[in-house]
């Protein structure tokens, strides 16, 4: 069979176009091999202490965790602007500089988890509340996680507004 000097060029550009567009997909990774970067959003406490949270990676991914039974579950993955979005607003707070531990009956918490480092911030107890900034960020993050599947977010699973 003789393709000729076209239709070996035609292939060539054809393996090349296919190559640069699986490169561009970002990896999606399982419960096992999750990336040391990670945005983790949850609440609980309560009469049954049942904590709940999602773990945002920076490639849309959404894994959610269950207290009870201890439980983690892929939940989706956020549209690519929406992810950006989370991402830049999250890097906007300065979060490693924040400083609040004040958990109440009901709590709330943002996570920055970065390999064995994390640092959090939880409130819910009293007259100690977040800044405003990240009250917004913990809504912002709760409003994603609503839109995905269009599941319903439980009163407890969302932070009063201050």
């Amino acid at each position: 069979m003789n393709i000729g000097y076209k239709g070996l060029g035609f292939i060539v550009i054809l393996v090349t176009i296919i190559s640069v567009l699986s490169s561009c997909q970002s990896k999606k990774y399982t419960l096992e091999d999750l990336p040391e970067k990670q945005i983790i959003v949850g609440s609980g406490g309560g009469f049954a202490g049942v904590y709940n949270h999602y773990i945002f990676l920076d490639n849309g991914q959404v894994f959610k965790h269950f207290s009870v039974g201890d439980t983690t579950v892929s939940y989706g993955k956020l549209k690519k602007p929406d992810s950006k979005e989370l991402w830049t607003a999250f890097e906007a707070l300065q979060f490693d500089s924040i400083s609040l531990i004040s958990p109440g009956n009901m709590s709330y918490f943002v996570e920055h988890k970065i390999a064995e480092k994390a640092h959090r911030v939880t409130w819910g107890g009293g007259d100690k509340v977040p800044p405003d900034n990240v009250a917004d960020f913990f809504q912002q993050a709760m409003r994603l996680i609503k839109g995905m599947k269009g599941v319903e977010i439980k009163p407890e699973d969302t932070a009063p507004a201050y």
